[in-house]
C-alpha cells in the first residue's frame, strides 16, 4: 500500500460511521450493551477478558476459557466429550481442542451480540504453502462456531484493539511496498463486514513508538496517546467518531505528559506521568505520576492523586493498584477510593493471595458485582499467574474476601508441547 493510499482511506470512516449509527447510540454516554467495557482492562493487564450476559471469558496461552458468574468455577471453551483440552499429551490433540487458539500473550478478546471475538492466526494457503496469518474471528458462546470476519496484512504488527458500538478499532504498525513503517488506528464493522476497513488516524510521529495500552473509549469517542518525541513526550489525542474531529490534550509545561485515562461517571480520570526522569533514569521512582479529575474533553483538570500506580474505574470506585515495581516493602495494596480519589476499602495483596514475591498485580472490574485480580510471579519454571475475585458488596466492609480460581504456568501453552 502506497502511503497516499494509506491516508486516503480514512475518507472511508464517514461511510462506516454512517452504517453504524443507524443501530448504535451517538451520544456521549456509556451504553453497556454496545460500548466498549472500559472498566475491565487497567494498564497493567498482561491478560484479556470479556464479560457476558453470564459470565466472563478469558485467553490463557494457548486455550479459551469461560467461567459462569454464579459458580466462578473456569472450563475451557470445548465441547468435546473426550477431549483432555491441555493435559492432551501430544501436539496434535492438544492443538484440535475446541478452546484451542494460537492468539499470542494477550490477544484482543471481546464480547458483543451474543458472540466472543478474538484476534487469533489462523492458516491460510498460497503458491508456497500454508502460513499463519492473524485473523479476527467470531466464536459462538459454547466454541463449537468459528467464522473469521477480517485477515490482516501478513506483516501487519496489531498493538492494541477495542470494540466499541459495533466496530473493532486497531491501532496496527505496517510496512509499505517501499519499505516504509506506517503506523494507524483502523476502523473495521463487525454488522457489515463488506464495507472497506478504513484508516482513521495515520499515526506519522515516530510511527516505530507503539501505543502501549492506550486505546479506549467512552461515548462517541476514542482516546489514545500519540508520541511526540524520541523522550516519550505524548499527547492525549480525543476522536470523535461520528463528527471524524480529533482534539488534542498537550502535556503540561513542567514536564508530564499524559499517559493513561479512565472513566467514573461522566469524568475522565487522567494519568499524567514526567517523560523526563527526575533522577536515575533506571530507577521507577524517577518518573512521578499524577492523577487529574476533569471532563471528557479533558477540561477543567482537577488533581485527585500524586504517586506511582496503576487504575481502574467503574461506575462508583476508583480502583488504583499498586506498583510493586517501586516500593513493594510500603505499597503492595489494592486501594478503592471514591470519585474524589478518598480511600472506602483497601486490600493487602501479599496477605489476600499469600503470596509476597509478586512482581505485578491488577484488575479487571466489572460493570457487574465483581472484581478479578490478576498476578504475576516468577518461579522456577517461568512466569507464574494466579487469578482471583471478590464481590463488589464487600466493598467498605474493611473484610474484602478474595478467591482464587486459576494457577497457570506453561502447562496451558504451546511451549507445553516442548
Amino acid at each position: 500500500m502506497k502511503k497516499a493510499a494509506f491516508l486516503a482511506a480514512a475518507a472511508l470512516l464517514l461511510l462506516l460511521c454512517g452504517c453504524a449509527a443507524s443501530e448504535m447510540p451517538s451520544d456521549n454516554a456509556y451504553h453497556r450493551e454496545t460500548d466498549y467495557p472500559y472498566s475491565m482492562f487497567m494498564e497493567l493487564n498482561t491478560k484479556g477478558f470479556a464479560e457476558s450476559d453470564t459470565g466472563f471469558y478469558f485467553y490463557i496461552p494457548s486455550f479459551l476459557f469461560y467461567m459462569d458468574r454464579e459458580t466462578m468455577q473456569p472450563a475451557a471453551v470445548c465441547s468435546k466429550p473426550e477431549c483432555l483440552h491441555y493435559d492432551e499429551p501430544d501436539t496434535a490433540s492438544f492443538r484440535n481442542c475446541s478452546a484451542y487458539f494460537s492468539a499470542g500473550v494477550r490477544p484482543p478478546l471481546f464480547w458483543y451480540k451474543g458472540a466472543v471475538y478474538i484476534i487469533s492466526m489462523t492458516e491460510t494457503a498460497g503458491a508456497s504453502g500454508a502460513s499463519q496469518q492473524a485473523a479476527l474471528i467470531r466464536v459462538s458462546g459454547d466454541g463449537t462456531k468459528r467464522t473469521v470476519l477480517y485477515r490482516f496484512s501478513p506483516d501487519a504488527v496489531i498493538e492494541r484493539a477495542i470494540l466499541h458500538r459495533g466496530v473493532l478499532y486497531a491501532a496496527i504498525q505496517q510496512y509499505t511496498e517501499d519499505a516504509q513503517l506506517l503506523s494507524g488506528i483502523w476502523a473495521y464493522s463487525l454488522d457489515n463486514t463488506k464495507k472497506e476497513p478504513a484508516c482513521i488516524m495515520p499515526l506519522d510521529k515516530y510511527p516505530g513508538l507503539n501505543l502501549e495500552q492506550n486505546l479506549t473509549a467512552y461515548g462517541c469517542n476514542l482516546y489514545f496517546t500519540r508520541y511526540l518525541s524520541e523522550t516519550e513526550e505524548r499527547e492525549l489525542c480525543i476522536y470523535n467518531t461520528v463528527t471524524g474531529e480529533t482534539t488534542v490534550v498537550p502535556s503540561t509545561e513542567d514536564g508530564y505528559s499524559p499517559s493513561y485515562v479512565t472513566f467514573l461517571g461522566d469524568k475522565m480520570y487522567l494519568k499524567y506521568k514526567a517523560h523526563l526522569p527526575v533522577g536515575d533514569p533506571e530507577d521507577v521512582n524517577s518518573y512521578p505520576e499524577r492523577v487529574y479529575r476533569c471532563g471528557l474533553d479533558g477540561s477543567e483538570p482537577e488533581r485527585i492523586w500524586e504517586g506511582l500506580g496503576f487504575f481502574a474505574a467503574d461506575d462508583q470506585y476508583l480502583y488504583r493498584v499498586s506498583n510493586l515495581w517501586a516500593d513493594r516493602e510500603n505499597d503492595h495494596y489494592i486501594e478503592i477510593c471514591d470519585e474524589d480519589g478518598k480511600p472506602v476499602d483497601r486490600i493487602d495483596l501479599f496477605e489476600a493471595t499469600g503470596d509476597e514475591k509478586l512482581i505485578s498485580a491488577s484488575c479487571h472490574v466489572s460493570m457487574g458485582d465483581r472484581v478479578l485480580i490478576e498476578t504475576t510471579r516468577r518461579d522456577s519454571t517461568g512466569l507464574r499467574y494466579r487469578f482471583y475475585w471478590f464481590d463488589k458488596a464487600e466493598i467498605g466492609s474493611g473484610r474484602i474476601r478474595v478467591h482464587p480460581f486459576i494457577d497457570f504456568g506453561t502447562e496451558y501453552s504451546d511451549q507445553s508441547r516442548g
